[in-house]
């Protein structure tokens, strides 16, 4: 689910003691850089005013860096001194040694004239961006300008010239996911559900599909993709512009649900198709166009297939390259087409006894042979294949959980790729040769590294983070040796508010055998004599990675909580994310089982340690967490005193059919692990604890229904619990004044009840 996205955005992560000391030079260089003010020494305690006011306390990170082919420039996105809710456009470049801000959203249009469209809210909220501005761009092939989309418009930025100007497309709606195409000369773009290109060299532009519908487009994303498959994308070019493939989506018999919006003072009823567990999935077919006659041809998938995961390319336009899936995914299959015939051929299955999970770690080299990341042996590894599928050697060592292949530098035969290091706290860029061999370490600071290499392999731009440090942006050579800042971050204001200790810890599993990751911290102030209240935030769903050596947004939040007098506590159970296959296999067919267990095991660890008060436990989660919370309290009586449920599913029947089935299979013969797993399946008098339900009103993926399921049947069993509704807001519940109305809220809920 892509709930967890959000339950990792939005919630608990790390705890930290903060110095507040950076080293290198401040911020973006040149005229345009940032200025710091110095501040005293003194130690505040934090509020929860200061916490969701600006300027943040740990300052800025930058985001969506993107190289020039030739590696010369790297863009980056980074929040607008005025105002942090708002995204500007930067370049840093390796040959003047100086970043500078390129484009801000407010010189080209007014504040009305970034209203976006539903399309593009909906993409932005499947993303989980919250900011607004510029929020994506495309280089041009030669580096020489800039495409991005504002508003309902598209801009051209020229770098030489240094002067955005607005594309005159012809077309009415907003342009969906703009591209050039590699030679550089043609603009594409979605609109009204068909793909079209605009000539840069002057002329109308032409539209390439036709028969769009209500139900019908052309080009575009299905739901599916971009919330569960991490495909945001619907089309794609040729490298040498010859061709383009793309998806035809038909949504016509997927299930329409009627979802009510309830804004402040109004309400509105929006009909959505929803592919709900068990229930009919969009349709989807590839076509290819042939851009020199206009031609589509169709590509015929065998009938096992249900979902088109991936779509590439190889070099040139030899062929093309899909990753598909049988519904149960079970199966991932490569197939290769050859675009003249549009006849798929198939290299290799990847299958498993549970599911496949999904990546974005396929390159070609230039001769056709491909590296490919594959958990057949347990650990994600990265393998060397032959053209035809077969397997030529592994890259990687089992020692080294790959997260993800980052670059090829085929000229001096590297490979760049991430894995996560010291039981999975950290996460660091190693380089391996491509004849394989040991793999070489190039970030050194304890933490947490995501990279973006360039083209040439010559430089990567490390953001990294620690749970000491806020996010810092800085630029790296091929050997890993630091060559200059990007985004230096200063925060001193943090050095007077975060004192709080925290420790990494273990605990046991359920089954005895397994030892999971954990988190504690204490107050500031901690005195092992003295008993106190703990907060434990939950996650606990596939994919989850809570306890990490990293920074996160929500550090500030968790030290207020310490800061008065609470303990706060989180752990990774069984089914998490980065230890292995049978790790995260432990939760198939098991919600609302394995992760409450552990969780049950993590917490009677926790009541027998001298400085726990036994009897003032809580235990919080959002989305997928807020599941597990109201699992927990159905299942573990007496364990916790209370817990908060934010926009949780309480009937896995309403969850989307890629995600649920994934690991639930389907509803039908399944009926019992989809009921064990469901909130609103349980006897409702389950629940003794005193509990704060949270739901937004508008929410697109976990829908209200959810809520007002298990709402009535509390109601009807006459259990009393605590309600807050958010009228406008979906499953992210944004904005800076409802975030600081919710955490008040939750403060005072384990104020009430904790204390």
């Amino acid at each position: 689910m892509n709930i967890l996205k959000l339950g990792l955005t939005l919630a608990f992560l790390t705890q930290v003691t903060c110095s507040g000391k950076t080293t290198g030079r401040a911020g973006p260089t040149g005229d345009d850089a940032p200025e710091s003010e110095a501040v005293d020494k003194k130690v505040y305690r934090l509020s929860l005013d200061r916490i969701f006011e600006d300027p943040p306390l740990d300052g800025v990170r930058i985001r969506s860096v993107q190289w020039t082919e030739n590696g010369k420039i790297a863009g980056f996105l980074r929040p607008s001194q005025e105002n942090r809710d708002v995204l500007e456009l930067w370049v840093y470049d390796v040959v003047e040694g100086k970043s500078r801000l390129l484009v801000r959203a407010d010189d080209l249009v007014s504040a009305e004239a970034m209203e976006l469209s539903e399309e593009q809210i909906q993409e932005l909220e499947r993303k989980r961006i919250t900011q607004r501005g510029i929020t994506s761009y495309i280089w041009a092939p030669d580096g020489g300008s800039i495409l991005f989309p504002l508003g309902s418009d598209l801009y051209l930025y020229d770098i030489e010239g240094k002067k955005a100007q607005k594309l005159e497309t012809g077309v009415e709606g907003a342009p969906m996911d703009p591209r050039f195409s590699p030679d550089g000369r043609r603009v594409s773009f979605v609109s009204g559900g068909e793909i079209w290109v605009l000539p840069l060299a002057g002329g109308a532009a032409r539209k390439l599909t036709k028969g769009a519908t209500e139900t019908l487009t052309h080009g575009l994303a299905e739901f599916v993709a971009m919330e569960e498959m991490g495909r945001y994308r619907g089309y794609w070019w040729s490298p040498d512009s010859g061709w383009i493939a793309f998806l035809e989506v038909d949504e016509s018999g997927v299930e329409v649900w009627s979802r009510a919006s309830y804004q402040a003072g109004e309400s509105s009823l929006s009909e959505q198709r929803y592919p709900g567990a068990g229930k009919p999935n969009a349709v989807t077919r590839l076509g290819l166009i042939d851009m020199a006659t206009g031609w589509t041809y169709w590509v015929e998938l065998d009938e096992d297939i249900e979902y088109i995961a991936r779509v590439d390319w190889g070099p040139e336009d030899r062929f093309l390259v899909l990753q598909v899936q049988t519904r149960d995914q079970k199966v991932l299959r490569l197939l290769r087409v050859n675009p003249a015939t549009a006849k798929p051929h198939a290299l290799f299955d990847e299958t498993s006894k549970t599911f496949v999970n999904l990546h974005d770690d396929l390159h070609f080299l230039d001769d056709g042979t491909f590296i490919w990341s594959s958990e057949r042996d347990g650990m994600r590894q990265l393998y060397l294949m032959s053209e035809d599928g077969k397997t030529m050697r592994q890259l990687t060592e089992q020692k080294l959980p790959v997260v993800a292949l980052e670059a090829v530098d085929e000229d001096a035969g590297r490979v760049f790729f991430t894995a996560v290091t010291n039981n999975t706290l950290e996460k660091h860029l190693f380089a391996v040769s491509l004849e394989g061999g040991e793999a070489v370490q190039l970030t050194e600071k304890q933490g947490w590294h995501s990279v973006e290499v360039s083209p040439d392999g010559e430089h990567f731009v490390d953001v990294y983070s620690s749970s000491n440090s806020p996010a810092r942006a800085t630029l790296h050579d091929a050997g890993g040796d630091e060559v200059a800042v990007l985004e230096a971050n200063p925060t001193p204001e943090l050095d007077k508010y975060l004192r709080s200790p925290r420790e990494f810890m273990q605990v046991m599993a359920a089954n005895g055998e397994t030892t999971l990751n954990a988190l504690i911290t204490k107050p500031p102030d901690f005195d092992s004599t003295q008993k106190y209240p703990v907060i434990i935030y939950s996650y606990g769903g596939p994919h989850g990675h809570v306890v990490a050596d990293r920074w996160h947004r929500s550090i500030p939040w968790n030290q207020f909580l310490a800061q008065n007098g609470y303990i706060v506590f989180a752990v990774d159970p069984r089914g998490s994310n980065y230890r292995g296959k049978a790790f995260e296999d432990e939760i198939h067919e098991r919600f609302g089982v394995v992760e409450i267990v552990d969780h049950r095991a993590a917490v009677e660890h926790l009541r027998t340690l001298p400085f726990v008060d036994p009897e003032r436990i809580g235990i919080w989660g959002w989305s997928y967490g807020g599941t597990l919370v109201l699992m927990s309290l159905f299942e573990t009586e007496g364990l916790y005193r209370c817990g908060i449920a934010v926009a949780p599913v309480t009937d896995w029947h309403w969850y989307d059919t890629h995600y649920t089935e994934r690991y639930l299979g389907m509803p039908e013969p399944n009926a019992g692990i989809y009921s064990t797993a469901s909130p609103v399946e349980k006897d409702p008098a389950g629940i003794q604890e005193k509990l704060l339900l949270v739901h937004g009103m508008a929410d697109d993926n976990v829908f209200l229904r959810n809520s007002l399921a298990l709402m009535s049947r509390l109601q009807d069993a006459g259990v009393q619990f605590d309600l807050m509704l958010y009228p406008g807001k979906t499953h992210l519940i944004a904005g800076k004044s409802t975030r600081r109305h919710l955490y008040g809220l939750m403060f005072e809920f384990w104020e009430t009840n904790l204390k």
